[in-house]
């Protein structure tokens, strides 16, 4: 069963907009109240985190409920996780106000959006289900690529700090999905894209330096492409995101675009599908081929191949551009 990409951009939107709300609430709070009366500031903190971590909560045991009826699976309904008492509200504040107080509403953002996440999982590990950790919206970071990039695995307490999932940030759409058989999967989440992004982004094995190679590389790719709405990094949605690949362009804006923009494009393009072709001919030259699954290099030689094929119609496409232009040459 594939869920489809409506269903769960609908899902994760709505919990973005919770998530939102509680940071917009706490801005407009320090706006008019100031952050001189930490007490009060905590409070008021505390009562936003459980009124819009509730909130995420609820949702989530929907979502999570609903993907247990859609796939069959015999399991209770799902429960809520425990909602970060005053304590670590506190310490959450108070080493906010210490640090930089501007980030007070991220970190009252984060401290709601993770309820969700924690109740995913805890759900999950209670009925042996797997997860997968799913990239969506602006934000999406290295970090979450490379946590994207591991598929889908069995809920376990690997992902928990404590009693709560790891990497839950401020101003970020990615969210836990849960499949009961391995049959199901959602429409647009593709593993072995982000495995062979977060591998390529440095020559190095060490982790540490690749998500940081990683990271530098989205932001340039960030510099260079013009876009209207947010950007998901698993397909193109009804709002006029856009796919996002290290080598996108925005091929709506073709037509827009000068003939030496094109033509660099095309050499990049067939650049990339160089690239590509001599991991399908040799991947064994990489290093970290031979540590790789047998399921994961099937994966990766058939992303390998979408990926050409795209880059030859990108190529196409910007060739029939310059042609009825005049100022194409053979």
């Amino acid at each position: 069963m594939k869920i489809s990409q409506a269903s769960w951009e609908a899902y994760v939107s709505t919990l973005a907009k919770i998530n939102k709300k509680a940071a917009v609430m706490t801005q407009a709070y320090i706006d008019r109240h100031g952050v001189g009366d930490t007490k009060r500031l905590v409070d008021f903190a505390n009562e936003v985190i459980k009124t819009y971590g509730s909130a995420n909560g609820a949702l989530a045991c929907q979502m999570y409920n609903e993907l247990a009826r859609l796939q069959d699976a015999s399991v209770p309904d799902a429960e809520m996780a425990e909602l970060p008492d005053y304590p670590e509200v506190a310490r959450a504040v108070y080493g906010t106000i210490n640090n930089q107080h501007s980030t007070i509403p991220a970190t009252v953002e984060r401290m709601t959006k993770q309820v969700g996440a924690d109740t995913m999982l805890k759900n999950a590990r209670r009925d042996n289900a797997e997860w997968a950790w799913v990239p969506n919206g602006a934000e999406t970071c290295a970090f979450c690529i490379t946590l994207a990039s591991q598929g889908w695995m069995p809920a376990s307490r690997a992902q928990l700090n404590g009693s709560h999932a790891e990497h839950i940030h401020a101003n970020c759409m990615c969210e836990f999905a849960i499949r009961f058989d391995r049959e199901t999967e959602i429409d647009g989440y593709d593993p072995d894209k982000y495995y062979d992004m977060y591998m390529n982004a440095s020559d190095d094995n060490d982790s540490v330096k690749k998500i940081n190679a990683l990271r530098r590389e989205l932001y340039e790719d960030k510099k260079k492409i013009k876009y209207k709405g947010g950007l998901s990094l698993h397909g193109n949605n009804a709002n006029g995101s856009m796919k996002l690949d290290i080598q996108l362009f925005a091929e709506k804006d073709i037509k827009n675009q000068k003939s030496a923009s094109l033509k660099r494009a095309i050499r990049k393009y067939e650049k990339q599908i160089k690239v590509h072709e001599e991991k399908i001919a040799n991947p064994e030259k990489f290093s970290w081929w031979a540590g790789t699954d047998e399921r994961r290099k099937a994966g990766l030689k058939k992303h390998w191949e979408k990926e050409i094929k795209t880059f030859n119609q990108n190529i196409d496409d910007r060739i029939k551009e310059l042609k009825k232009r005049g100022d194409y040459d053979e």
